[in-house]
């Protein structure tokens, strides 16, 4: 998924959310000031997802921030396992 490492705020972000997915609707391209940069970011297609201390050693606009959960169907099924064992354990 392109994805090298991601913002906290993204662990509970599925890739095909529509908003903050995999190139969804809203590339969080902030961190570029130059309007190239920030252009190729939002619209290219070979950019990578990573959080913004790798930033200062990637080429300007090849990166957007980490916005969603790469492994996001493998925490739901953990998640999921949890919460039967636990009604388990309480039955």
């Amino acid at each position: 998924m392109r994805t090298l490492n991601h913002a906290h705020t993204a662990i509970t972000m599925s890739p095909k959310d529509p908003i903050y997915g995999l190139d969804g609707a809203v590339p969080d391209c902030g961190h570029y000031d130059d309007e190239a940069a920030r252009s190729n970011c939002q619209s290219g297609t070979n950019v990578l997802y990573g959080e913004r201390n790798l930033f200062d050693d990637a080429p300007p606009g090849t990166m957007r921030r980490g916005t969603f959960n790469p492994d996001f169907p493998g925490m739901m099924d953990k998640m999921a396992a949890f919460i039967a064992k636990a009604i388990t354990a309480q039955n």
